[in-house]
């Protein structure tokens, strides 16, 4: 086997082979048993020599070239012959000790493995060296992740806190514009009372009346009223009906808007009851 020989063989095996040599190497393996066994043999080695979870890296042609050129040629024969006839001469000690071809290649083979082990295994500490700082990054951006959900938790906190204290300031500001009155009897022969709650923001309120006289039904209703002394005439707030023991607890609505409330007052009106008062006053609540 030739020089050009071992020379395809490793660029072949290393996959260095142009597309056209590639498929001509090929085709003399196909009719060279002995060609297509060293390369069989140079796959095993080298499959022996770098089985990795790395990919394999292949040396540079420089390199090759280096170690290829380290190998003795094998003697034609003809060179063969031509030593044979020369006569002995004593041998040079300082001249290198040729090896049998196939021994040559395998030393060259041997040169290619440990150039790759020494690559595979610089390789292997970048990769190492590599996922230490992935590590590295990765418990970093854990501690940072934690970090930034305690803040938004705080955050979450500081805002149901503020929410709260702003309702509350609501709550007390909204107290603060409600208009209450306590009612008591106009009538000597009734002890009837009452409470009155009004908000001028919405026209709204409450009322609950406790004890209020017995009056005919069918004729007669209790009407409610709002005194504001932008109107000549109380603003009417309603129909207050009562059950049996005289007592009621309704929301009602002023017919006109509020701005200032002056008192309360409940009127004995005619059924269905009036624009304007002209019953009786039963309950009167001022402010």
């Amino acid at each position: 086997m030739t020089d050009r020989d071992q020379e395809l063989i490793a660029d072949y095996v290393l996959g260095e082979l142009l597309p056209g040599d590639n498929a001509a190497f090929e085709a003399r393996m196909q009719q060279d048993a002995k060609l297509a066994r060293a390369v069989s043999e140079m796959e095993e080695i080298i499959a022996l020599g770098v089985l990795s979870d790395t990919p394999a890296v292949s040396p540079s042609r420089k390199l090759r070239s280096r170690v290829l050129a380290s190998i003795e040629p094998r003697p034609t024969a003809t060179e063969a012959t031509s030593r044979a006839e020369q006569p002995d001469e004593a041998p040079d000690e300082s001249a290198p000790i040729p090896f049998p071809a196939v021994a040559a290649w395998g030393w060259g083979v041997a040169a290619a493995l440990a150039v790759g082990a020494t690559v595979l295994t610089f390789n292997l500490k970048e990769r190492g060296d590599t996922i230490v700082n992935l590590e590295t990054e990765l418990a970093s951006a854990r501690d940072s992740l934690e970090s930034v959900s305690e803040d938004l938790a705080r955050s979450f906190l500081d805002r149901d806190a503020l929410s709260s204290r702003v309702a509350e300031l609501e709550s007390r500001q909204r107290l603060d514009t409600l208009r209450i009155a306590a009612m008591t009897s106009q009538l000597e022969e009734a002890a009837s009372y009452g409470f009155a709650v009004f908000d001028p923001e919405t026209d709204d309120g409450v009322i609950e009346v406790i004890n209020m006289p017995t009056i005919d039904g069918d004729t007669q209703d209790f009407q409610l009223w709002v005194v504001d002394p932008q109107y000549p005439n109380p603003v009417d707030g309603g129909i207050i009906q009562v059950d049996e023991s005289g007592r009621t607890r309704v929301r009602f609505h002023a017919k006109q808007p509020v701005s200032e409330v002056a008192a309360f007052a409940i009127s004995l009106e005619r059924k269905g009851g009036v624009p304007v008062a002209e019953g009786p006053m039963v309950l009167v609540g001022a402010l």
